[in-house]
């Protein structure tokens, strides 16, 4: 692994050496915390699984991870982090000068299913984001754990957050930061990443939800991540993706967006990765199969709506023609009918059809 470190980082890590033992962390959010500190990879312990659970609910999300480890070398007591990062003063990044952060609510760590105290430590590290450089201070939660010599070890954390920063089309992202886990040794054994969305109208995970930050002309620039992964819609408002043996980079984010008013396959940027060309091309199984019933409704009216067609849902027609922000996304066209449906349209609603009959047969 990258054994790199930077000099705040290192001065951090010798104070806590003296005392024998090795500055870890088991897991983090950044859309709470904030980006994660290089780390240096513990020489004999591994992270051999974790299983991570994101309840999306009224704009919160609540989350439960745990972790496995296993101690190849010599019993060893660990100092093991999860950072609750403080936010950026306005002096430091005009931009957030408005933005309304939140730390974690109701944190709770678990060492072999036994709840543990934790102490609340803080550092400055110095940042370089968008060509600016800054001072973010990070608090960290930090408690010991006991790792005896050739054995497993299980931890937990649990909690509640809000989300990371509004963005330009009028939403939110949260992040649960992965990348802290290469300070074990070797790579990540097996991990899964269970997202809930209770509550999910306007959640967007049609990307990704793999990112990092990569450096780009000396500035870091969010950037998808290629992780080879599995997935799969393990209910109906449960989707599962399947990761082994994989390092990650010290930026890596399983992340998910909440667009607030807007679809997130609605053309509002030109560029954007999103937008489904439904009327042009067939929707692929992997688009279907991130959406909730709400949104599958959406899309599959979407088509009749782009030729105009007037709903017997009131709902719908608000929301297509214009909704309470006053958003005119198409025109109504009283004159619409089925035939006005090109074969790929039909295709398409036929399609989700089919997929929203199965969700509604699922637990």
């Amino acid at each position: 692994m990258n054994k790199t470190i930077t000099a705040v980082f290192f001065i951090l890590f010798m104070s806590i050496l003296i005392s024998n033992t090795c500055y870890s962390d088991d897991a983090y959010s950044e859309g709470i915390s904030g980006n994660a500190s290089p780390m240096i990879e513990h020489p004999t312990i591994r992270m051999v699984g974790e299983s991570v659970k994101i309840k999306y609910e009224q704009y919160k999300i609540f989350v439960d991870a745990n972790f496995t480890f296993y101690n190849e070398g010599i019993s060893t007591t660990v100092l093991v982090g999860f950072p609750d990062t403080e936010p950026f003063s306005p002096s430091d990044d005009p931009r957030r000068e408005k933005r309304e952060w939140n730390t974690l609510e109701d944190f709770h760590t678990y060492v072999e299913n036994k709840e543990v105290n934790y102490e609340d430590k803080y550092y400055d590290i110095p940042v370089i984001r968008h060509e600016r450089e800054y001072t973010k201070r990070e608090k960290w939660k930090i408690k010991n754990v006991y790792f005896p010599s050739n054995s497993f070890v299980h931890t937990r954390v649990i909690y509640k957050g809000g989300p990371s920063y509004s963005n330009s089309i009028g939403g939110s992202h949260y992040s649960y930061m992965i990348g802290t886990g290469r300070s074990w040794s070797g790579e990540i054994g097996k991990s899964t990443f269970t997202f809930v969305f209770t509550d999910a109208k306007f959640i967007s995970i049609l990307r990704g939800p793999f990112f990092y930050y990569k450096k780009d002309k000396g500035d870091e620039r969010e950037t998808e991540y290629d992780l080879k992964y599995k997935f799969e819609r393990t209910r109906k408002n449960e989707i599962t993706w399947y990761v082994e043996s994989f390092e990650p980079p010290e930026t890596l984010v399983f992340r998910f967006y909440d667009h607030s008013r807007f679809q997130p396959w609605e053309d509002i940027n030109s560029e954007s990765k999103d937008v489904i060309k439904i009327s042009e091309k067939l929707i692929e199984n992997s688009v279907i199969e991130k959406l909730c019933l709400f949104q599958l409704k959406i899309l599959r009216n979407e088509i009749y709506a782009k030729h105009g067609k007037l709903f017997n849902d009131d709902n719908l027609n608000s929301y297509f023609y214009k909704d309470s922000d006053g958003i005119i996304r198409h025109k109504i066209n009283n004159n619409f009918k089925e035939s006005d449906l090109n074969a790929i349209e039909r295709k398409n609603i036929q399609k989700i059809v089919a997929y929203e009959q199965k969700l509604n047969l699922m637990k």
